[in-house]
């Protein structure tokens, strides 16, 4: 790899990783006054949170805290000071909660940070689109899709006569993402990208299309302009089939679209966490690679390949929902979990055998 692009793949991608699995300790002052909600009076000055492992000592004041809402820790130890619940509910995270135990609150902001990295929020604005966790120590984002939901930007424009917006099968396709701002990665043969996740798909029905070209993508690499279909992406069918595609821009259809290439379909098992890591070098030519470990097997090696367009940059990372509207009979809803998302451009093999806990 090019050493001024190593640099930059390692600045933009340090420390992405670190923060979820280090616990710390946040110890009460009772500086200020006796709520807890106040960060003012913890040290170091943060609200506990479902990381923290709290203590509460003997304090010069004699304020102790009282919580003002339910509240979520890893661990609370009183030393010789005092708590009062206030009615409210200590709840302690022992991981792994699945589909049971795992608290919400909608995603209203534009842009979200996980391990550093910013995401864009593309989303319909229901008040179930997207949703975090407040109850794990794991960065946990659940989205959910309704039929006909749609992000703005997908929807025609009025402006433009003519104009038909982002639609396939006749229809506006439904979307609800984060999308990784686009980080102008050079599109550079020796450039890997390594990206490691775990995801959750609630049940449901059976994700039906009646043509074969239509899809439900639950994450995809973005290419760096603004159509024609991902270098790679992977594809819900079925109840739990997950297919990965790869295009690359040797195998292009007509209408300069890339020809999707199906690499690898596995059984999935809804209401359960699954463990992905992925390891892509994107080329122009025949030098690029995937592999995808799921559980800590390997599903897919493939080498020799082109991966993306014949652009200057290799495009971003997306994660959530994103389909074709299925046929008016076919319609269905559909939620899923992901958890611990790195993109990094260090190795993260080692997630292979040893994924980070969802707690």
């Amino acid at each position: 790899m090019k050493p001024l692009l190593f640099f930059l793949l390692s600045v933009l991608f340090a420390g992405q990783a670190a923060s979820q699995t280090n616990k710390r300790t946040v110890t009460w002052t009772g500086a200020v006054d006796n709520n807890w909600n106040n960060a003012k009076n913890w040290s170091p000055d943060e609200v506990p949170n479902p990381c923290n492992q709290v203590i509460i000592p003997v304090v010069p004041s004699k304020r102790y805290p009282v919580l003002q809402s339910n509240i979520f820790v890893d661990n609370l130890t009183l030393q010789g000071g005092n708590l009062s619940t206030n009615q409210f509910n200590i709840n302690y995270i022992k991981g792994n909660k699945g589909i049971q135990g795992i608290y919400y609150e909608a995603v209203a902001s534009k842009t979200r940070i996980i391990n550093d990295i910013s995401y864009t929020v593309q989303t319909p604005g229901k008040e179930y689109s997207i949703s975090r966790s407040i109850s794990t120590c794991a960065p946990v984002y659940r989205f959910e899709i309704h039929p006909e939901d749609h992000w703005p930007s997908d929807l025609p424009d009025p402006k433009k006569p003519g104009d038909k917006g982002n639609e396939q099968n006749g229809q506006t396709k439904e979307r609800v993402e984060l999308s990784q701002a686009n980080q102008k990665i050079s599109f550079d043969q020796d450039t890997t990208i390594w990206i490691s996740y775990s995801i959750f798909i609630e049940p449901g029905k059976d994700i039906v299309y009646r043509n074969v070209a239509y899809y439900c993508d639950l994450g995809q690499w973005h290419h760096s302009g603004s159509s024609g279909g991902p270098p790679w992406n992977f594809s819900l069918r079925g109840q739990d089939l997950m297919t990965l595609e790869t295009r690359g821009h040797a195998n292009v259809y007509s209408n300069g679209t890339l020809v999707p290439e199906e690499r690898k379909t596995v059984v999935v098992t809804r209401g359960k966490w699954h463990n992905f890591v992925i390891r892509t070098r994107h080329s122009k030519g025949k030098t690029g690679l995937i592999e995808w470990w799921l559980d800590g097997e390997l599903q897919c090696s493939v080498s020799g390949i082109g991966i993306g367009y014949n652009e200057k940059s290799i495009g971003y990372w997306k994660f959530g929902i994103y389909r074709t509207a299925a046929s008016k009979g076919d319609r269905t809803d559909l939620a899923v979990r992901y958890a611990n998302m790195e993109v990094s451009g260090n190795s993260l093999f080692s997630r292979v055998k040893s994924p980070l806990p969802v707690d």
